[in-house]
């Protein structure tokens, strides 16, 4: 809107009042095609976001299972109690992991946030 207005203002000083209606026609014209060109830029950013976040969300680690049979070989594999705790590890592995990771970048947030209140003080 804002944009919208100071095109007009602009267009206005350019063109005098008394001219034809082809300059008004070219006033809206330019009005129009900036309203879209901004429309275009909006959707664009909003598509480029969704692509990003499906992106990320369909980035997909190993499953547990095919871990332990690629430690064994393509075959079938059969599960022992010693198997079955070696899954539980390494499920709990990365849980701990994430949670190492999810707490590095809450510690980045902070130092972020205290530099940039010393900074602007």
């Amino acid at each position: 809107p804002s944009n919208r207005k100071r095109l007009r203002t602009i267009l206005k000083n350019a063109v005098d009042e008394s001219s034809s209606e082809s300059a008004s026609l070219m006033k809206d014209t330019i009005v129009r095609l900036s309203c879209d060109l901004t429309l275009s830029k909006n959707r664009e950013q909003s598509l480029s976001n969704a692509l990003n976040h499906e992106q990320t969300r369909r980035k997909r680690s190993k499953r547990v299972l095919e871990e332990l049979r690629s430690e064994e070989g393509s075959g079938t594999l059969f599960m022992s109690p010693s198997k079955i705790q070696r899954a539980r590890d390494i499920a709990d592995g990365r849980e701990a992991a994430k949670a190492a990771q999810k707490a590095q970048k809450a510690e980045q947030q902070l130092e972020r946030a205290h530099k940039k209140a010393t900074k602007g003080s």
